[in-house]
Formats: C-alpha cells, sequence, structure tokens
C-alpha cells in the first residue's frame, strides 16, 4: 500500500514512472543485511497508467510486490550479487564485467525514490536523504492506526510540494480503493 502510494505520487508529480529502492532485511542469513526490493512491477506499472485506482486490479498489484518482496528477502534478489561481483573484481584488481559500467546499468541504481520499512522503534532519528537531484528519501513505519514518514529532498528540489501533497492524496485515495475492494469480499 505505501509503495503504490509513493510511486503514483512520483508519476502525478512527474508523469513518469520512478525507479524504486526499497530495502529487504536478509538478516536470517549469515552476514545478511539487506537486498533491493525493487517494487515497480509489470503489474504496478500497468495500475500506475490506468485512468484512476482501480480497486479490481488493486490486489493483484499488491500481491506482486509481496512476491518480490519475499524473493529478495529469501536471498534471490540480483543486486548484491552485481555488488559482490564489483567488489570482488576491484579487491582482486580484476576487471569488472562490461555490463556493470554499461549506462543502462548505471541507470539501474540511480534511484528516483529511496524507501524503507523501518519498525517504530526506530523512528527516532529516522530520515535519509535522496538519491538523485530530483528525488526522494522516505523511510516510513506503520503504526496500529496511522502511517508514519519522513520526506527528504533537495532544496533545489522545485517538485517537493507537489510531491507532498500528491503522497498525501494518494495515500486517501488507496485507502479508499481498497476499503472499496474489502466491502466487495
Amino acid at each position: 500500500f505505501v509503495q503504490l502510494a509513493m510511486q503514483l505520487a512520483y508519476f502525478r508529480t512527474f508523469g513518469k514512472l520512478a525507479n524504486v529502492y526499497e530495502s529487504a532485511s536478509t538478516r536470517r542469513y549469515r552476514h545478511g543485511r539487506t537486498e533491493i526490493v525493487r517494487p515497480l512491477t509489470s503489474a504496478a506499472a500497468a495500475w500506475l497508467h490506468a485512468p484512476g485506482p482501480d480497486p479490481a486490479s488493486i490486489r493483484q498489484v499488491l500481491d506482486a510486490h509481496l512476491q518480490v518482496l519475499k524473493r529478495s528477502s529469501e536471498g534471490k534478489g540480483c543486486d548484491r550479487y552485481f555488488f559482490g561481483v564489483a567488489t570482488a573484481a576491484a579487491q582482486l584488481g580484476l576487471t569488472a564485467p562490461k555490463f556493470l559500467g554499461h549506462q543502462v546499468f548505471h541507470r539501474f541504481y540511480q534511484f528516483d525514490l529511496s524507501t524503507s520499512q523501518n519498525s517504530p522503534s526506530s523512528a527516532s532519528g529516522f530520515c535519509f536523504k535522496e538519491a538523485t537531484p530530483l528525488g526522494f528519501g522516505i523511510p516510513y513505519f506503520i503504526g496500529n492506526q496511522h502511517i508514519y514518514c519522513s520526506v527528504a529532498s533537495r532544496r533545489d528540489n522545485p517538485a517537493t510540494d507537489r510531491f507532498l501533497h500528491h503522497l498525501c492524496s494518494c495515500a486517501s485515495e488507496l485507502l479508499a480503493c481498497l476499503q472499496a475492494t474489502v466491502a466487495k469480499l
């Protein structure tokens, strides 16, 4: 829900899909830390391009996100693997594979939305910076009755106020969409 609200707000602010970073914990593994979840699934992209929040397909979008999150938490993502290849090559004095230096690969790591779900106990000082000049850093946590988030952007980002407005309105729209979906069950 929160990821979809952020993506919809970005889409409405800029008229394009966001490259999104969401962290997933892999701490269950020895030396595990995080893997990157890429919540912009094909289902989410299709949903974002639709004329308005569609209650009929929102479940499919949320399920697709949960599957990506689950795979990443199980260590089945690709991002830490690529990081490991680049790091090992540098430490061994080897040339890294050419694709790691390609401009498409570079864009793959330019995150418009850098996000992370945190626990309420980590809320003190919960903020991190944006990853691109027109991007946003958004840590959040879900409480019993509220969703709390902090939005960071560069001071010279002209879209910050529009994004914040869209984030609030999109969260309200999605809540109404989900409530309509639940009411039909």
